[in-house]
This record gives C-alpha cells, sequence and structure tokens, in this order.
C-alpha cells in the first residue's frame, strides 16, 4: 500500500516540482503522524500493555486479533475511497 501511494501522489503532483515538495512534505509529515497516533492508541491497550509472566486472556488474544486485522483492512479501504473519488481532469 505503501509503494502505491507513494506512486499515486507523483501522478497528482504531475510536472510541477514546487508543489511537489509540498505535497511529499505534507504526505510524510500525515504519515508519521497518523502511525504514531495508531501505535500509541493500539499499544496503550491492555492486551498489549501486559507484563512478564502475566498471563493473556481469551479477551486479549481476540482483541489482538480484530486489530491486526481491521487497522490495516479499514487503512485499505478508506485509501481505495479516496484514490477512487479523487476527480480526473
Amino acid at each position: 500500500m505503501l509503494a502505491t501511494g507513494i506512486n499515486l501522489i507523483s501522478d497528482v503532483v504531475g510536472a510541477n516540482a514546487k508543489q511537489g515538495a509540498f505535497v511529499f512534505g505534507i504526505y510524510s509529515l500525515l504519515d508519521k503522524f497518523s502511525c504514531g497516533i495508531a501505535i500509541f492508541v493500539i499499544g496503550n491497550a491492555s492486551a498489549y500493555s501486559k507484563k512478564e509472566g502475566e498471563p493473556i486472556t481469551t479477551d486479549d488474544r481476540t482483541f489482538i486479533r480484530w486489530t491486526m486485522v481491521l487497522v490495516p483492512g479499514l487503512a485499505c479501504l478508506l485509501s481505495s475511497l479516496i484514490v477512487l473519488s479523487y476527480p480526473i481532469q
């Protein structure tokens, strides 16, 4: 998904080099912020913050499974919707 996103950004920018630096910079900034927020929120969940030797419950396993499936899946779906709704000129 990351490689596809970067390739699509170059299509959006086109031949305008000045606009390209701004677009790639904003893309990088938003990518870092969104990944940091997602890692912080998921990492602070009780399923991921167990101390060594603490048992992992069935609820914790279920939470881990759903976050591993839903977070990337929803990100892929959202990015696909954005790409499909982008007006082509």
